[in-house]
């Protein structure tokens, strides 16, 4: 498997976990357009993949490799407007990611981001760990 399918594989999978359970969610993946504040919906995710490692997976030729990082999904709610929802979200995406394995790809349990204030989002979320065979 190559880092595009797993790419595609990934942000379908919460695409389609999104559009399951909370379908009047917005959502921006792998650096896509930014929300315009006053229209997105609260909450809102923004969903990324970061690599952070790589190595041999064998030895020998043909090689392969292995790349491990994390699947980043931050949630955003309007300042002001508590946590339930944030956590209803979080909740559910645990559930429904936790140990998704795909042919050469699996995500781990994740970890919760700390929640922080920015530019008037409540912002929290989790990271899943992923390994890739390549």
């Amino acid at each position: 498997m190559n880092e595009e399918q797993f790419h595609a594989g990934v942000m379908s999978a919460i695409e389609a976990w999104r559009t399951s359970n909370f379908p009047e969610m917005d959502a921006v993946y792998e650096n896509g357009p930014a929300p315009t504040p006053d229209e997105v919906s609260s909450p809102w995710l923004d969903v990324s993949i970061r690599p952070y490692s790589g190595g041999s997976a064998s030895l020998g030729a043909p090689a392969s490799g292995r790349e491990r990082g994390v699947v980043a999904i931050q949630i955003y709610t309007r300042g002001g407007e508590g946590t339930a929802a944030s956590n209803k979200v979080r909740a559910s995406l645990r559930q429904a990611l936790a140990g998704l394995r795909a042919a050469g790809w699996w995500l781990d349990y994740p970890t919760p981001y700390m929640p922080t204030a920015f530019l008037g989002w409540h912002k929290t979320g989790l990271m899943f760990p992923y390994t890739l065979n390549t």
